[in-house]
């Protein structure tokens, strides 16, 4: 599961940071910041904080169950994710983000996974926004679809920031393919038996987003089970 996080962190911070490289070929009057983003800004750090606990004891859980033979799930809320963004990950993580990248935040709903962060474009600052599908492809392929990306309310060409992050998942570790989808491009990442333990098969099965929620499920067996039933 540790695996699996940390693959899923450094795709999402990766995305980012591309993004924010592509987004300085132009746009300047960027300074309006999307209405979900600023409402978040003005969270209560005390309910970060607690937010923040409740994933980490969620994944602690998860963890746990995911260590077992059988059915594994959770769902996990946008505002534990933020938590989580707003006060541990700059407390105890902050080695993770580049300095051009300040204040990760999420908003999750049915149509998109979006991704948004404060950063300076030139001498402008600006929000550079996201919009993700993510999803489990039926060949056990974790798919993270780009939708659009923006800066402000600026529309930034998809393209370039795709050429980039090609470029940038060639100097990781991530197993990386790259289609599209109705003209959209999605980055594939094989997460097939993304255990640790030799001895048994752990795999992510769906990952589904609603209002405000994200739902992972997965199944973990023995080895000597799944050999049985080849």
């Amino acid at each position: 599961m540790r695996k699996l996080l940390k693959w899923l962190l450094g795709t999402a911070l990766l995305l980012i940071a591309i993004a924010i490289g592509g987004a300085w070929w132009g746009y300047r009057a960027v300074m309006a910041a999307p209405e979900f983003y600023q409402q978040m800004m003005t969270a209560d750090p005390l309910v970060l904080a607690e937010e923040s606990q409740k994933l980490e004891s969620r994944m602690s859980v998860l963890v746990s169950d995911a260590q077992k033979p059988g059915v594994w799930q959770t769902t996990v809320s946008a505002d534990e994710l933020n938590g989580w963004l707003g006060h541990k990950l700059p407390e105890s993580y902050p080695e993770l983000l580049p300095p051009e990248i300040q204040d990760p935040r999420v908003l999750v709903k049915p149509e998109a996974f979006t991704l948004a962060v404060k950063t300076k474009l030139g001498s402008v600052e600006s929000v550079v926004t996201l919009a993700l599908d993510v999803y489990v492809t039926e060949t056990q392929l974790l798919a993270i679809e780009i939708k659009s990306a923006r800066a402000g309310r600026f529309p930034l060409p998809v393209a370039p920031i795709v050429k980039d992050l090609q470029k940038g998942t060639m100097k990781t570790d991530l197993p990386v393919l790259w289609t599209q989808t109705d003209g959209r491009p999605v980055m594939l990442i094989d997460i097939d038996n993304w255990s640790d333990n030799a001895s048994e098969v752990r795999r992510l099965n769906k990952v589904e987003l609603a209002d405000g929620e994200l739902y992972l499920s997965g199944t973990t067996e023995l080895v000597e089970a799944v050999a049985e039933s080849e």
